[in-house]
């Protein structure tokens, strides 16, 4: 059976809090005298309170017994009820109170008609929706839309049940029969037979990619060559969604082979193909990133050479200079060498004198004729001369030998080079010549297209493909005459493959060099996809059509605040234009005319160079040190086993696990609306492909990435490698968030301030305020040519320039808005878009136009931060409670000293989300200790200033027990109910923005 706690189907929740109990179940006067209208008893008016308020609440009718007791009393109470009426109802009479409230509310009651369309919906979702509770939220949006009361839960989880199966059965037994005979037997021996391991090839499918060393990326290659070689899944699994897929994929994944075996032979084939099929992805996105990873891996390793030979340059130039001093020596005047030349001309000159007049062109019988008896002797003086002449000049080629080789000499010399021209790129191919045949055994497997007009890169590639097997130089045109097109490449390259004394060729070395890191770079920015990945997809693919935007953009644009609903002229290209240049032109206005009055913004008359003046922080007030001195003495000792078991009880975070996507909600609270995200470390062993070397940190591992909010808890955690770009995955973090917390702020660190970020952050309509450290060295733009600014015109720069292209912004629209509704849908990854948007992606013109309008939210922005002092104080606060988030996530999670000690990424990730959901129930249990504290503290006479009160971090350590004995009896103890009420007002503390309050929040 589905927990009802996975769907939306209103329920009761365990515990109700005295807000929710005034929000949702206080009857109005009205209501009361209805009531009253229908009830001959106090029982039967409680009845029929409670019958209307849980209608009204939750769309359905409970049966009295199930209302909780919480609920009962606070109505009671409510009418003045005499203490212990119980609310009764027999079966006619309850009848008649639902039938009451069905007409007052206005809704039908039709079951047959409510499971009609439940059915419907569900039997049109199945085919891509897999999740039980997904196809039960599906049903009852639909039937609340048609006016219908909902039909109990069980209904529609048997419902959903019988859909599901009926459904997945038709899609089994689809692909079982695209299936061939010998396919089926390929399949099914994946079970059976092992490998030189003992253990069955199915668990070959399972296998994660490990760390990008040469040997893995052979191997790699090879376990690639294998998976395409169990059959082409795309034939089987035509029709079939990529919903569907990847969760039939994780069934057969959770397996093991015996398990397997048991299911049925349709199912069983079904569930192996969806299982290939992901693994055939997996393997060339595993294949792609090793391929990425070692040319970034090489090209660092290249440029340490380089800074290795700035460090040794005079010793190299000196061994240089003294080994071409030894070789002049060795032909100079005076040498032995020269003597050896003049005896072989002397020799040379004898010759010559016998043959006399005879030209080069003379037959051998006039020469012979002329010579005579003298042929011989001739001969021979000819030889001793060639014999002089070779050792003369095996002298220096012989000291050239004794410098390591001639090819050792041109190396030293091309180091040398790259010294003097900042030159690490023919330094490359050293490193990559371990990878070479790998690399192009890869790009003959992988199907690679451009995603553009634009296939320099691989036209290039397939040159140089062409011709590997030539030694030094390949030929610079194509077989049809046309020049090999390098322009996609750096002056740098484009020199380093070039040779002046081979015109018309390019070096090969340096060639295969340039295109390998010109396709890792097209690779990483999107310009280049492969078909048949899941991460290096053709992204723009994935895009929703514009049909299928244009039928959701005006709900869509409401959603996010680019329109106000009701709005009678339509909202298009020009309106969006409109929109973002007056949000410019007013953002940039209000700095100017503030300025005068901005204490903290100070330009410089002369120079023009801005400056912020630094906050003096206040520090904390004596009052407040007390307090927290005093709830730290009284917090209670706790363990974290009592913990877990106590949070589970008040909030069931445990009904809550889901896959781990991550898209089940965290700990709920709807008083957040801020969130601040930033990523701590996290050591892992080595062997797996997501762990690396944090230029950060410096140590290897990965980075939790959380987005907290301003209840202190966690919202969203990602685990990521330490290379990859933080910023892509801020607004991910928030698109899959499902907790009742609905952020509409969010603050990063300085990273998060990329153009195509701020873009999709507003087109979304999050409003993102990072901190702004460097803001000095960042662009201002300006609506146009002609605009100039009385007091803050230096922050844009040379006038006329650093201006908006509005064309380009409105030509784009329609391209922006199918972006951004394909992300709100889940069509496409946020993280994935935003990868694809780094600033080398400049060949699509999808990138230029998220540059552009992120060109004008983050000048806004920008504007913003430096007019607006507690707005300053404010993204500080929040950076530095993630920051102290980060501190005390790493404090709980100590077991292994905090190391990740499996190579899989998806244990990586379970690991950083259970880290993310105990640091939250410690974050909560130690919000509500300080409440009850802060309740004691009330009642023994002390006054508590809630300005003091908001100093208070709920990130308390010093009563906590990680270690020593963990005692399972505290998990069969059932908690009292928690009380998060304070009798403490924090209204006037919000009204003056005191950017460290947020103790309310989390209690």
């Amino acid at each position: 059976m589905t927990s009802i706690e996975r769907t939306a189907y209103p329920r009761f929740k365990r515990l109700i809090t005295a807000h929710e109990l005034h929000l949702f179940f206080a009857p109005s006067r009205d209501e009361v005298e209805w009531a009253a209208a229908r009830a001959d008893c106090d029982e039967h008016l409680l009845a029929q309170l409670l019958t209307l308020k849980s209608y009204q609440r939750m769309g359905c009718f409970p049966k009295l017994e199930e209302i909780p007791e919480t609920v009962v009393d606070f109505v009671r109470r409510a009418v003045d009820l005499p203490e212990g009426t119980v609310a009764k109802a027999a079966n006619r009479t309850a009848e008649r109170q639902r039938t009451a409230v069905r007409r007052r509310t206005g809704l039908s009651y039709d079951k047959p008609k409510a499971r009609r369309i439940a059915e419907a919906v569900m039997r049109s979702e199945a085919a891509s929706k897999n999740r039980p509770a997904d196809l039960i939220n599906i049903a009852l949006e639909k039937v609340v839309e048609a006016g219908l009361e909902l039909p109990g839960f069980t209904t529609l989880d048997a419902l959903a049940a019988k859909v599901r199966t009926e459904v997945n059965a038709s899609i089994c037994t689809g692909v079982y029969d695209r299936l061939g005979e010998a396919d089926r037997e390929r399949l099914l021996a994946l079970l059976s037979e092992k490998d030189a391991s003992g253990t069955t090839r199915f668990n070959r499918l399972k296998q994660s990619a490990k760390a990008p060393t040469w040997s893995h990326f052979r191997a790699q290659a090879e376990h690639l060559g294998w998976v395409d070689e169990l059959g082409e899944t795309g034939v089987w699994l035509a029709g079939v969604a990529s919903g569907k897929i990847a969760d039939f994929a994780g069934e057969a994944d959770a397996a093991d082979a015996p398990g397997l075996r048991d299911v049925g032979l349709v199912k069983r084939l079904a569930l192996l193909v969806c299982l290939l099929h992901k693994a055939r992805m997996r393997a060339r996105d595993d294949l792609t990133t090793m391929f990425c990873k070692r040319i970034a891996l090489q090209v660092k390793r290249a440029k340490a050479e380089l800074e290795e030979i700035l460090g040794q340059q005079q010793a190299l130039v000196e061994s240089l200079i003294g080994n071409y001093r030894t070789v002049l020596q060795h032909i100079d005047a005076d040498s032995p060498v020269q003597a050896a030349r003049e005896k072989a001309a002397a020799l040379t000159a004898e010759v010559l004198a016998a043959v006399g007049d005879l030209d080069q062109d003379a037959a051998p019988d006039t020469v012979a004729a002329r010579l005579g008896a003298g042929l011989a002797p001739a001969l021979h003086t000819m030889a001793k001369a060639l014999r002089v002449q070779a050792g003369a000049l095996g002298a220096p080629a012989a000291a050239v030998d004794g410098f390591g080789g001639f090819e050792g000499q041109y190396e030293r010399i091309e180091k040398v080079s790259a010294h003097h021209g900042n030159f690490w790129e023919v330094l490359l191919y050293g490193h990559l010549l371990k990878d070479r045949s790998t690399m192009y055994d890869l790009t003959s497997r992988l199907q690679l297209r451009a995603t553009s007009e634009d296939s320099r890169v691989l036209d290039a590639l397939a040159h140089a493909r062409r011709h590997k097997n030539l030694r030094d130089f390949i030929p610079e045109r194509h077989e049809d005459g046309r020049p090999v097109d390098i322009s996609f490449a750096t002056l740098n390259w484009q020199k380093a493959v070039r040779d002046k004394n081979r015109p018309g060729g390019f070096v090969r070395k340096h060639f295969e060099a340039m295109v390998f890191t010109a396709l890792a770079e097209e690779l990483r920015t999107g310009d280049v996809a492969v078909a048949g990945s899941e991460e290096y997809a053709d992204w723009s693919e994935q895009l929703l059509s514009w049909e299928d935007v244009e039928g959701k953009l005006d709900d869509y644009l409401v959603e996010v605040g680019l329109a106000e609903p009701g709005e009678a002229a339509p909202y298009d290209a020009v309106s969006f234009r409109q929109q973002l240049e007056d949000k410019l032109t007013e953002a940039a206005a209000a700095a100017d005319a503030g300025y005068p009055d901005n204490e903290g913004l100070v330009i410089d008359p002369e120079t023009g160079i801005p400056s912020l003046k630094a906050h003096r922080a206040e520090g904390q007030r004596a009052s407040a040190k007390a307090l927290e001195q005093e709830i730290k003495a009284r917090m209670p000792e706790r363990s974290l086993l009592g913990i877990i078991s106590r949070t589970a009880y008040w909030v069931e975070w445990w009904r809550r696990f889901g896959p781990a996507s991550g898209n089940e909600p965290k700990l709920k609270d709807p008083d957040g609306s801020t969130v601040a995200a930033d990523g701590t470390h996290m050591d892992t062993y080595l062997n797996n492909l997501l762990s690396e070397t944090s230029v950060r940190y410096g140590k290897p591992g990965g980075i939790a990435y959380h987005h907290i909010s301003d209840t202190y808890i966690a919202l969203f955690t990602h685990f990521i490698p330490c290379g990859v770009w933080e910023a892509v995955y801020i607004i991910e973090g928030l698109l899959k968030n499902t907790s009742e917390v609905k952020p509409t702020t969010v603050h990063a660190d300085t990273q998060g301030q990329s153009f195509p970020v701020f873009a999709l952050a507003h087109l979304l309509g999050f409003d993102l305020m990072p901190r702004i450290r460097n803001w000095r060295d960042l662009t201002f733009y300006r609506p146009t040519k002609r605009t100039e600014y009385v007091h803050i015109d230096a922050l844009f720069g040379e006038s006329g320039r650093n201006v908006i292209d509005w064309g380009l912004i409105e030509s784009q629209f329609r391209h922006l808005m199918r972006v951004a509704v394909s992300v709100r849908e889940g069509a496409i990854s946020s993280t994935l878009l935003l990868r694809r948007l780094r600033s080398g992606s400049r060949k699509n013109a999808t990138y230029t136009a998220f540059r552009e309008v992120g060109r004008v939210i983050r000048t806004v922005q920008l504007l913003r931060y430096l007019s607006d002092a507690p707005l300053r104080r404010r993204v500080t606060a929040a950076t530095n409670k993630v920051e102290a988030f980060n501190g005390f996530s790493q404090w709980i999670g100590f077991g292994n000293g905090g190391v990740i000690t499996d190579n899989d990424p998806v244990e990586q990730e379970k690991t950083a989300k259970f880290n993310a959901l105990l640091t939250n129930a410690v974050i909560f249990h130690n919000a509500l200790d300080i409440a009850e504290i802060v309740r004691r503290l009330q009642e023994e006479g002390h006054a508590v200033d809630p300005e003091d009160l908001a100093h208070i971090s709920p990130y308390l350590t010093e009563h906590i027990r990680r270690f020593g004995e963990y005692s399972t009896h505290e998990l069969g103890l059932v908690p009292e109910a928690y009380d998060p009420h304070l009798d403490v007002d924090f209204a006037p503390l919000r009204q003056q923005d005191l950017t460290t309050a947020g103790f309310t929040e989390a209690a």
